[in-house]
């Protein structure tokens, strides 16, 4: 879809009485055409916020019979809306796709119109009169709508971008290159300046966003931005060691800014499976949190009670407002975690220790219950630790922090991929050891917005733009935070 025949699309949506509230716009959704997408039909607090909403939702979505979604809505709303109207709407869904030709034939027919559909704009434009919001109305809030841009590298290099502007491709050599990892090296060491993490951002952009995906991404961006829309960028990485690099460095020259750290983007890692019906949980009241310290005594201390105060001070906000709850386990042994999954069932767990990377395997450090030494536990072993427990599992987050120096970097970041193509819905991982500060930022931003019920991808897109706001860019710090999701919207609470 050009950028005009988005905006045309836009404004003739803006026209139709469907978009004035959330039912009206969900009865639409009923009819036998649109029933695949009927059970996520976007919700907004203003017509102008649905109509962005639904056009980002249906814009590269297909029936069985490979039929444009958004066309079929624009065939289902002429048939619906008044006839000055069946026009513009068969037009525009004869320009998405042609196919449905005999279906708005017959259309236009029906409604006593030309026997074919205009396909210039200047019948159009007398219905493009309406602005976003009418002047003095008593609109509520408008939600914060995203367009996705979904980037996909195959194993054997082959990238793909899909978004609002349609698809495009190209090929990539999937080895690593030399100056890449020479840079990598450096973030490890903490041997790095501004400049060093923007070469880096710049050649990992240059390598994965070749030409024909950089003008795609850089058309899906100006249209976002036309709009008014946050640009969702989901990354589903194949190649091994792709995957294994800070891609939160990304850095766009031509905008000056790591996309990461840009509040009007957020980057995630994304895994394309659906998921499990019932995991998506939207319910009053607060979230619960289990937070297990772990301090195996053959590890570098996590020192427990430290870090319970600073969970207490960090999610002072939503833990006052009622907007979460906290349990923490401070000896993390199976019988102590055990425990207290038995007297709640929580939506997210925080666990603070140890990763270790060993032999290619992943593992998390907790604590055995007899000699107090390490237990270690691999991804499936992690999960089955809550197997029965996990009905509203939304959430783990991973984290370790500076002092545990025995860590691998590749610990939970080798780990959270793998929890996630478990079943989890999302995993945050801390790619990087984080100094204290750091962590404290990142609980507090991070926590705040998921308690209040914001897509988890915005949540940490807000986090890392406070610690780059707190502590530079010169530093690893804003880049360490990597999410895995599994949602499409972000929304897994």
């Amino acid at each position: 879809m050009t950028p005009e025949l988005y905006k045309t699309v836009r404004q003739a949506l803006l026209r139709a009485s469907a978009f004035e509230s959330d039912q009206s716009l969900r009865a639409v959704f009923a009819d036998p055409r649109l029933q695949p997408w009927k059970n996520n039909v976007p919700q907004a607090g203003s017509p102008a916020a649905r109509v962005s909403a639904v056009m980002a939702y249906l814009h590269d979505r297909r029936n069985t019979q490979q039929q444009s979604a958004l066309a079929l809505l624009l065939v289902v709303l002429a048939e619906q809306e008044s006839g000055d109207l069946v026009g513009p709407f068969a037009t525009l869904a004869w320009k998405l796709d042609p196919s449905l030709d005999d279906l708005i034939r017959r259309l236009i027919l029906d409604a006593g119109s030309p026997s074919g559909p205009a396909i210039g704009s200047d019948m159009l434009s007398p219905y493009w009169r309406r602005d976003t919001a009418e002047p003095g109305a008593n609109n509520p809030p408008a939600a914060d709508p995203y367009t996705t841009f979904d980037l996909h590298i195959s194993p054997g290099g082959h990238v793909v971008a899909t978004s609002i502007q349609g698809n495009a491709s190209a090929d990539i050599a999937t080895d690593v290159p030399a100056g890449v990892a020479f840079a990598v090296e450096q973030v490890e060491q903490r041997a790095t300046n501004a400049a060093v993490l923007r070469q880096l951002g710049a050649a990992l952009y240059n390598w994965l966003f070749p030409p024909p995906i950089h003008v795609h991404f850089h058309a899906t961006e100006a249209v976002a931005r036309q709009e008014g829309l946050k640009l969702r960028v989901r990354m589903r990485v194949e190649p091994p060691a792709i995957a294994a690099l800070p891609l939160e460095f990304l850095y766009w020259r031509e905008r000056g800014h790591f996309l990461a750290v840009d509040p009007r983007t957020s980057v995630s890692r994304y895994l394309q499976v659906g998921l499990p019906p019932g995991r998506v949980r939207r319910r009053d009241g607060p979230l619960h949190m289990l937070a297990i310290i772990s301090d195996p005594t053959d590890l570098p201390r996590v020192d427990p009670d430290e870090w319970e105060a600073i969970l207490a001070g960090t999610l002072a906000g939503p833990l006052e407002a009622e907007q979460l709850t906290l349990h923490t386990v401070k000896k993390a042994t199976r019988r102590e975690i055990t425990g207290a999954l038995l007297r709640r069932k929580p939506d997210i767990v925080q666990f603070i220790g140890h990763g270790v990377y060993k032999d290619g395997v992943a593992t998390v450090a907790l604590v055995d219950q007899f000699s107090g030494a390490s237990w270690l536990l691999d991804d499936e072993r992690f999960v089955g630790l809550f197997a029965g427990h996990d009905d509203n599992l939304g959430l783990v987050s991973l984290a370790t922090c500076e002092s545990a120096t025995s860590d691998d970097p590749q610990g939970f970041a080798g780990l959270a991929p793998r929890l996630q193509q478990r079943g989890l819905p999302a995993v945050l991982a801390m790619q990087y050891r984080v100094k204290m500060g750091t962590a404290r930022v990142v609980m507090e931003e991070f926590y705040a917005a998921v308690a209040a019920r914001k897509p988890i991808d915005f949540a940490i897109q807000q986090a890392r733009n406070a610690v780059a706001l707190d502590f530079g860019l010169d530093n690893r710090e804003f880049a360490t935070p990597v999410l895995y999701l599994r949602a499409e919207d972000g929304h897994i609470f």
